[in-house]
């Protein structure tokens, strides 16, 4: 059967200067200042992508991963998971990280991006995070990356709406990661081991950012 060529991988990362000024504006946007300051920084830290950092809780589970505070790392793989191609290794976490952490689980009882939802009897049901592409792009925008459209809401008030259309997703925050790993020289089978992919992956996709690209052939012909 014949299948289309891949797409090219993406190449774009955030400066540390970008990834600055996306953590100071969600941190000012009383809507998110406590959810996606801590998203942003998981990603950037840990390179891990959306959907395993925002099903992150507090205790093991059989539904997503979990922290694990009092040995500090971060078990991205939910209990008796089969393993899949979109690897969810255990991995320590940083020190700059980990306070962050200590503060949310301060907040929330059993998902680190926790919100409560009305029950049929009356209480509440507490359940993680569904997404954060919505505010997460209207940071980007609000920090530069990105630009406000506006368009009129359909029906008898046709009001005007600002929609926010930034450059990137927030798997920005997984390339980020790796690039920066690679740029400080950290080995491509440690930067895969880290986020959970193949050498061959980071080799292919990244492995240009790396110091030591292409060294030994200048080497060879100095």
């Amino acid at each position: 059967m014949w299948l289309p060529p891949k797409r090219k991988a993406k190449e774009e990362w955030l400066s540390r200067g970008d990834a600055a000024k996306l953590l100071w504006v969600s941190r000012k946007d009383p809507r998110c200042r406590l959810t996606l300051p801590l998203f942003i920084l998981i990603g950037l830290y840990m390179g891990q992508r959306k959907e395993a950092i925002l099903s992150l809780q507090w205790q093991p589970n059989f539904s997503g991963g979990w922290v694990d505070l009092e040995r500090n790392v971060i078990h991205w793989k939910a209990e008796q998971e089969i393993e899949s191609n979109k690897r969810r290794p255990k991995a320590p976490i940083p020190k700059r990280l980990l306070r962050f952490l200590r503060y949310a689980r301060r907040r929330t009882a059993q998902f680190v991006f926790e919100r409560t939802v009305p029950a049929a009897d009356g209480g509440v049901v507490r359940t993680s995070l569904s997404d954060v592409r919505h505010p997460f792009a209207s940071a980007a925008c609000n920090a530069g990356l990105g630009t406000w459209h506006t368009r009129v809401c359909p029906g008898q008030a046709r009001e005007i709406q600002r929609v926010p259309h930034a450059r990137f997703t927030p798997h920005i925050l997984r390339h980020t990661c790796i690039t920066w790993l690679l740029q400080r020289g950290v080995p491509i089978r440690q930067v895969a081991g880290y986020v959970g992919a193949t050498e061959e992956m980071i080799e292919r996709v990244y492995g240009h950012h790396h110091p030591d690209h292409l060294e030994a052939a200048r080497k060879a012909m100095d």
